[in-house]
């Protein structure tokens, strides 16, 4: 399941850029809180490759309830 199919459950939307960063993963709120942020990644991208992806978005529901 994708992240944003993971908010989609909980009622929240999910939106990209149009035009995203190369190397860069973030997820915030739209206007408000930026939940995670990963800036300046060289490739192989170890640290999103690290994340526990399940955690992460549990967090984030947990914030947004």
């Amino acid at each position: 399941m994708s992240v944003a199919e993971i908010f989609k459950l909980h009622g929240e939307s999910f939106f990209r850029k149009k035009e995203p960063k190369r190397g860069c993963f973030e997820i915030r709120e739209e206007g408000g809180e930026t939940f995670i942020s990963l800036l300046d990644m060289k490739r192989p991208f170890k640290p999103i490759k690290e994340l526990d992806m399940e955690k992460v978005i549990s967090d984030i529901i947990e914030k947004i309830k």
